[in-house]
């Protein structure tokens, strides 16, 4: 833990009536680092449940999902306009949460 606090939650979850160990769980990124953008965006794609390996099936993924409402091309590249159509989506979400 840092001094601004825990880096990551972890949820678990599982069907109604399900208890404990759940057979699901996603770690959630609660303090994004900003000053590195490659980071702070893989860090919002696993915030969005996109977490394949290798990386780039992540933002293929994204992409994909995204692409036509933003413009994105599928390339599993993390370009300039990528990374801002993660950041727009993974906000708008987390405000939601938060409000």
């Amino acid at each position: 833990m840092s001094a601004q606090g825990p880096q990551i939650c972890v949820v678990q979850w599982g069907p109604r009536g399900t208890q404990a160990p759940y057979p699901f769980n996603l770690g959630v990124f609660l303090n994004i680092v900003e000053d590195d953008m490659e980071r702070a965006s893989y860090q919002r794609l696993s915030n969005l449940g996109y977490r394949m390996q290798p990386p780039p099936a992540s933002v293929a993924a994204f992409q994909g999902d995204y692409g036509q409402t933003n413009g994105l091309t599928v390339t599993g590249k993390l370009d300039a306009n990528t990374m801002k159509a993660i950041k727009t989506v993974h906000d708008a979400c987390f405000h939601r949460l938060a409000n």
